[in-house]
């Protein structure tokens, strides 16, 4: 099993699967897993498995995580699409932990519990875009599932649980000035018209703040401005998240924003735009569910390797289902000495199969609660 989990995650590792461009390796994966005998059900780049003997009166148990990577950085020093395996068992290559050691995981935590009758019903979902929080992910394939009861998603946090998550919003943010050349008084500068908006997404502290999430966490990530040296440029693009922790908070982000920007046009006779497109809501876990969890990682990992961190940035489409049923997300990590999406990201391979037994004993302990 465990040498199966690492062929599996070198073959995703080998096959590129940015956001939204996920076919190559949902292609492998549908076809390694229907040559295991499994039935693969597919909506996009979505794929799931439903083990044998689905029942509507029984509760239905979810295990989901998601194949789809953001791009290499720059600093990248080895082949990103290149698995390479050392001697000390980390496994080095895109998407290695974040999240296809989750997948690869899961996956093998299906094959075990589907072995056999459970008195539960099983679905494992590996779903696309959760990166981007692309409408055409989780959210697409939730349509066409059965009702879940509750569910369990892997993701990387180094070994320690998560309770919770922000919801997250993209921001596409246009300025408009007016062209003109740099070494004349004339024109717009549409670049000084955005950095008052970038000095506001860096100062602004919104006024309500959640004792459990914390305050929201605005950031710029990217800017698009000018042609060339000598032409003040006449249109700046920036683009940025902000993460709230209740659509109250998200609703008062975009209103603050647009009046921003609309006092900031005004003042220089010109025009700006503010593009929303609304990305997951927060994740906050039940309880019951986290209690229950909470037992199976003390079981597994020992005391010492389950702590409850402080509320996450990080935004999850798993929360997507906490508008239907309670949810718990636990996240499981790989000990890298370094965070994700960075090139020198390094997974401890050697954890796939206690993650696999955690997800077992998580289903488990959920299922003697819910008769107790």
């Amino acid at each position: 099993m465990y040498y199966d989990a690492i062929d599996l995650l070198k073959g995703m590792i080998s096959r590129p699967s940015f956001s939204r461009e996920e076919g190559e390796v949902a292609d492998f994966l549908k076809k390694s897993w229907e040559k295991a005998g499994y039935k693969v059900n597919r909506k996009g780049n979505n794929l799931w498995l439903i083990a044998p003997g689905f029942d509507l009166d029984k509760p239905t148990l979810l295990l989901n995580s998601h194949i789809d990577t953001v791009k290499p950085a720059s600093g990248w020093t080895k082949d990103p699409f290149k698995p390479e395996e050392t001697e000390d068992e980390r496994l080095y290559g895109l998407g290695s932990n974040d999240a296809g050691a989750s997948v690869v995981s899961l996956y093998e935590a299906f094959r075990v519990l589907s072995g056999k009758e459970q008195p539960y019903n099983l679905i494992f979902l590996a779903s696309c875009e959760e990166e981007v929080s692309g409408k055409n992910g989780l959210e697409s394939a939730l349509a066409d599932l059965p009702p879940i009861s509750f569910a369990v998603v892997g993701e990387p946090t180094g070994m320690q649980p998560a309770i919770a998550e922000k919801g997250l919003m993209v921001l596409d943010c246009v300025s408009t000035g007016k062209a003109g050349h740099a070494a004349r008084n004339e024109g717009i500068n549409a670049i000084t018209l955005a950095m008052k908006d970038i000095e506001w997404f860096n100062t602004y502290q919104f006024p309500e703040k959640s004792d459990f999430l914390g305050p929201v966490k605005m950031s710029v990530t990217i800017i698009h401005a000018g042609t060339q040296h000598n032409v003040i440029p006449d249109r700046c693009i920036l683009l940025g998240t902000i993460r709230t922790f209740s659509a109250r908070t998200r609703a008062q982000a975009k209103a603050r924003l647009e009046a921003l920007t609309a006092g900031i046009a005004a003042a220089w006779g010109c025009t700006a735009a503010v593009g929303w497109t609304d990305g997951t809501p927060a994740l906050c876990n039940d309880a019951g569910l986290a209690a229950a969890m909470e037992r199976a990682a003390v079981s597994v990992f020992g005391k010492s390797g389950c702590v409850q961190i402080e509320p996450q940035m990080i935004s999850e489409d798993f929360a997507c289902y906490g508008s239907e049923v309670p949810i718990c997300c636990a996240l499981l990590g790989v000990g890298s000495p370094v965070g994700l999406h960075s090139a020198a990201f390094c997974p401890d391979s050697s954890v796939l199969l206690p993650a696999a037994r955690f997800l077992a004993e998580s289903a488990w302990s959920v299922l003697e609660d819910a008769r107790a």
